[in-house]
């Protein structure tokens, strides 16, 4: 079931972001979506590398397994030299010190009688020992080398992936309509922008090396488990497991909406620092610092809210598991009392028992602490809606002193649900014209000036940059600074040579140096601003070029 934040909580962020402009964050309920995967698994740059990061896993967990098989083979071998094995009934008083020193080291027993010292052994115990410490050390070295590498390897590609993210997320932004900045406070962008970055690229390298280490350490001690121990040992260990399962599914369910909601309500308190420090000379005029010091304190005891949660969800896992892990640990120990199971043997048995509780509880722990919240929360401002691309870059020289700017019919609004704040603007604006707009406020003066700079789409009408009517001589060289080369190397770099050229069939395609003054000669006529935009762009390059050239 949802966690649902209490009234309170609630009461104080719709009271934050109460503003008929201002969009509700969206928070959403359930597991996190497979898209969320598939962005974070595109990040990290497909296959490849996760396949590689998976081998150098196996080969360092295939390194600490192959230590403790050498320690068990160790203590077996001396136990078969110094005659036959204890029961469990009768050792098993030394079952803790040998899980802490891995067996080997622990019982004298194990590595020379009572009666005889170590330096009476003959020659091949000597060599026995000397065998199994090297293949200890070379398997422990294996390990450690693995693991160096995987974890360095990974730490690189989670880096890679959180800077891959960041990328995206600041391209969109920066190329975002001005209504979404209209709409949405500057607090959720900046939380997106350093916390759920910071998650993605630090917190995020921690939880999935981690994770991945236990449950590759959890597979392996089933098998192992499965492989050395009685079938009746197996069967006792899927019961705990089933149970921690269980456990972790609740505790993950409610530390998921948790976080989520703590996410939320860290957006209100950094939109209102922001506006506090933007306005703090006004608040200290007007004595209002103590309504907005307890503001701020409302909206931080709404944030930490979720994090006290949070907290107590997991000591109520801790407590479960640790509960669950001491009832699994007696079971096992009564099983081999019991059983009457060897003293090496149970020493194995009980070393892995209690490492899969511990591995166990972190799993859990690990799976309530990946923060593809985060990732959540970005993902859902890479789907902003982005400012249209299309149209002509204005030159450097736009617009020229020969040129106009004609409004005919401009209708524009900030959103489509808004009513239009421009209705049916005409007026033309000529070369070298100062032209001043009066207006009380709120009559569209700014709303105007936006529409320039296109800022704000027009709903109707046009803007156009207009040619002044004359040839195309005159407006690629008003000033008569060049000659016919150097006006037509210019049309040819800007693609303009088409314009030109179907004056060539009026005059029979005749050559020479008549021909290509005739071709340069066409007006664009009483109505210039009729041709194409991208022909006037090019145009403008043209006489850029030009004036470069001089």
């Amino acid at each position: 079931m949802p966690l649902r934040l209490h009234y309170s909580t609630l009461f104080i962020i719709n009271k934050a972001t109460n503003n008929s402009t201002i969009l509700q964050e969206h928070q959403p309920v359930g597991a996190v979506g497979l898209t969320t995967y598939r962005l974070y698994y595109n990040c990290l740059d497909g296959f490849r590398p996760l396949f590689y990061t998976f081998t150098l896993f196996i080969l360092a967990e295939m390194g600490n397994v192959l230590s403790t098989w050498v320690l068990k083979q160790w203590a077996e071998s001396n136990q078969t030299s110094s005659g036959p094995t204890k029961p469990i009934v009768a050792s098993w008083l030394t079952i803790p010190t040998m899980i802490s020193l891995k067996l080997a080291l622990s019982d004298s027993s194990l590595l020379y009688s009572d009666e005889d010292s170590f330096s009476e052994k003959d020659s091949n115990k000597q060599k026995s020992l000397d065998r199994y410490i090297l293949l200890y050390l070379l398997a422990g070295m294996f390990a450690l080398a693995f693991k160096l590498m995987r974890e360095t390897y990974f730490t690189y590609r989670i880096v890679i992936a959180g800077r891959t993210i960041y990328e995206r997320l600041i391209s969109t932004l920066l190329k975002a309509e001005v209504r979404f900045f209209d709409t949405v406070p500057m607090g959720r962008v900046l939380s997106r922008l350093s916390t759920d970055i910071r998650t993605v690229e630090q917190d995020m390298v921690y939880v999935l090396i981690h994770m991945a280490d236990h449950v590759l350490s959890t597979i392996s001690i089933l098998v192992v488990v499965i492989a050395v121990l009685p079938m009746g040992f197996i069967f006792s260990i899927m019961v705990p497991c089933s149970i921690y399962a269980a456990i972790g599914y609740l505790n993950l369910a409610s530390s998921r909406e948790i976080k989520r909601s703590e996410s939320t309500s860290r957006s209100p308190v950094i939109s209102l620092c922001i506006e506090r420090l933007g306005g703090v000379t006004s608040i200290r005029a007007y004595g209002d610092i103590g309504r907005n010091t307890q503001q701020m304190f409302n909206l931080i005891d709404a944030y930490n809210r979720p994090f006290f949660m949070l907290w107590m969800c997991n000591r109520w896992l801790s407590c479960r598991i640790d509960t669950a892990a001491a009832m699994f640990t007696f079971l096992v120990v009564i099983y081999m009392i019991q059983s009457g199971m060897p003293a090496a043997l149970a020493g194995f048995a009980l070393s892995y028992a209690i490492t899969l509780n511990n591995k166990t509880l972190r799993i859990v722990r690990m799976l309530s602490e990946i923060n593809f919240n985060s990732i959540e929360r970005i993902r859902e401002y890479l789907g902003v809606q982005q400012e249209p691309r299309d149209g002509v870059q204005p030159p450097a020289a736009w617009p020229s002193k020969t040129g106009t700017i004609e409004v005919e019919g401009l209708t524009a609004r900030y959103a489509p649900h808004l009513p239009p704040v421009l209705k049916s603007v005409s007026f033309c604006v000529k070369a070298g014209e100062k032209i001043g707009i009066c207006g009380r406020t709120g009559s569209g003066k700014s709303t105007l000036a936006l529409s320039f700079f296109r800022f704000i789409e027009a709903e109707a009408g046009r803007i156009e940059s207009v040619l002044f009517s004359a040839t195309i001589r005159w407006n690629l060289d008003p000033f008569s600074e060049h000659d016919d080369s150097q006006i037509w190397d210019a049309l040819r770099r800007f693609n303009r040579s088409t314009l030109a050229t179907y004056h060539k069939s009026r005059h029979g395609g005749q050559g020479g140096r008549e021909e290509l003054q005739h071709r340069l000669t066409p007006a664009f006529g009483d109505r210039p601003c009729n041709t194409e935009i991208g022909k006037l762009g090019f145009t403008h390059l043209g006489r850029v070029y030009c004036k470069l050239r001089c």
